[in-house]
């Protein structure tokens, strides 16, 4: 069976492997906080505000 996106997103998440867990994602992302604010915009912004927590 191939592995999902979710799952690799989480298996690379629990690795704290911030690399695999960017491959995830597109490089124009956005990220809202509920219900309508842009909180992140593009990998570059999310790699920096995911590498602490990765």
């Amino acid at each position: 069976m191939r592995e999902s996106v979710v799952q690799r997103q989480l298996q690379a998440y629990n690795d704290k492997n911030i690399d695999l867990f960017m491959e995830c994602y597109s490089e124009d992302v956005k990220i809202y906080d509920f219900p309508n604010t842009l909180a992140i915009e593009g990998q570059e912004a999310m790699r920096e505000r995911y590498h602490k927590l990765c």
